[in-house]
């Protein structure tokens, strides 16, 4: 390969990785609150809150998705923990993962019951606020 070549690939390799974090969202990671309580218009889909909707949850994990229809509209999901799910020695002990919209755990030994983890835990397809015709995620 030529140093042209190379040059080249990674200057194209750093420009997409730096185009692809740029547009990544930050998820904090405690203490996550949302409120979702009007209507609006975003990428020819109408949306309306059918009721209000405020949380306070921590960020158990990320998963940033461009490829799928659905990245259009909601470009993250956050794996969120609340209740006994949002204390930190337990959450240590449950390995999270995420793929194709869905969130998973594992427990080697519940350090809760099962049923904690299952009602104090989910998987939200995140919807970043609209900030006008030039908004970028």
């Amino acid at each position: 390969m030529t140093l042209g070549r190379f040059l080249l690939i990674a200057l194209l390799v750093g420009s997409g990785y730096q185009y692809w974090n740029s547009h990544k969202i930050r998820a904090p990671a405690v203490g996550v609150t949302a409120s979702l309580n009007h209507d609006w218009n975003a990428y020819g889909y109408n949306i309306t809150a059918l009721e209000k909707f405020t949380f306070e949850a921590r960020v158990l994990g990320t998963e940033h998705y461009s490829m799928d229809r659905e990245a259009e509209l909601a470009p993250v999901d956050l794996a969120l923990g609340w209740g006994p799910m949002a204390n930190p020695t337990v959450i240590e002990q449950v390995k999270i993962s995420q793929s194709n919209r869905f969130y998973h755990w594992h427990v080697d030994q519940f350090p809760i019951p099962r049923r904690d983890i299952e009602v104090n835990s989910a998987n939200m397809h995140m919807v970043p606020a609209m900030g006008g015709k030039n908004h970028r995620f």
